[in-house]
Parts: C-alpha cells; structure tokens; sequence
C-alpha cells in the first residue's frame, strides 16, 4: 500500500530492470501508487496512455492522469501535457484559453515544449493579443533545448520558428525581446 514502493515497482516494470518489461504491470501499479497521490505516478500513467506511449493511445485516460498532477503546480510536464489536451482538441473542446493557462504554467517553470508553443501563441494571437516581443522572448528560451521540444512534435522547431519571427519584427521589438530573455528566471 505504500505509493513509493508501487511507483518503484512500476518503473521496474517499465524498464525490464530485475523483471520482464510489462507496459501493462507498469500502468497496474502506476494506477495504484497515482490513486494514493503519488504525482510522479500520474504523470507516468498519463503519458503511457498518451500519444507516443507504451500503451495503446487512451487520452481520456491521459487526461484524467495529467490532470491532478498538473493541478498541484510542481510538475511542469504535467502542466504542459494537461493544456495540450486542450490545445489539439482531441478529446475535449479545443480551448486556447486552458490552453495556454497551462502551457504559461509549465513555461515558466523552464519547460521548453511549452515555452515553444507560447511563443506561437503569442505570435498568431491565439486567447491572446498577437504580440512578436513575448512571441522572440518564448521561442528565445525554447531554443535552448530543441530536442526537447522536438519530442512532442517533429515539426515544432524553435530555432526556424524564431528565425521565421524575426523577419516580421523590427529592431526595437527585437531589443526588447531580448531584455526580457536575459533577465528571465524559471519561477519553482
């Protein structure tokens, strides 16, 4: 009954280590260290049913683990994986408003999938006013980890997204933005 040892057994599970691998016996304790609070375990469980899982793909299930883990603040992949559900619309209305709540949450935090998408948000004006400087300053930190945000996405790329940025921006917008990179700090 301890939601450690269940979220340790999992991860055994997962990764083949002393037992055979069993994406299945993994999401068995994941479930049970997740319905004890362990947050850790509700994100684990919720991206094996998402997208690109080593289940098959479930995002009602997704959502419902993403959810509590990203509602206690500290898990920005949680965050980032809770609006995202609200971004693509698969099994929820589409809301830019949630949406990029979440993403904000999770970006500030330093996540650079959801910086990366905040800064298109910005840059279209999607449940926000179309703004180029908050636009350069999100894709700016997202570039720092590209693969990252790559994983989510082959086709996000911050780097070609901030190069596309840059030519619609004019040289004050452009010091402005970088003003702000420089003096960001990932909030905790």
């Amino acid at each position: 009954g301890d939601p450690k040892a269940q979220y340790a057994l999992a991860q055994h599970y997962m990764d083949g280590r002393g037992v055979k691998e069993s994406p299945v016996n993994a999401a068995r304790w994941l479930k049970r260290a997740a319905e004890r609070g362990h947050i850790l375990a509700q994100y684990e469980l919720a991206r094996l049913y998402d997208k690109g899982g080593k289940l098959k793909e479930d995002l009602l299930r997704a959502a419902k683990w993403y959810e509590p883990a990203a509602r206690i603040g500290r898990h920005p992949g949680a965050q980032f994986g809770y609006g995202y559900i609200y971004y693509t619309g698969k099994v929820v209305l589409k809301d830019y408003g949630k949406a990029i709540s979440w993403f904000r949450k999770s970006a500030n935090q330093g996540y650079a999938p959801a910086q990366y998408l905040m800064g298109g948000m910005y840059e279209e004006g999607w449940a926000v006013a179309r703004n180029y400087i908050k636009a350069y300053q999100w894709y700016t930190l997202a570039a720092s980890n590209p693969q990252q945000v790559m994983a989510v996405d082959p086709n996000y790329d911050p780097k070609a997204a901030l190069e596309r940025l840059i030519t619609r921006m004019n040289d004050f917008q452009i010091k402005r933005g970088k003003q702000w990179v420089k003096a960001w700090k990932p909030s905790r």
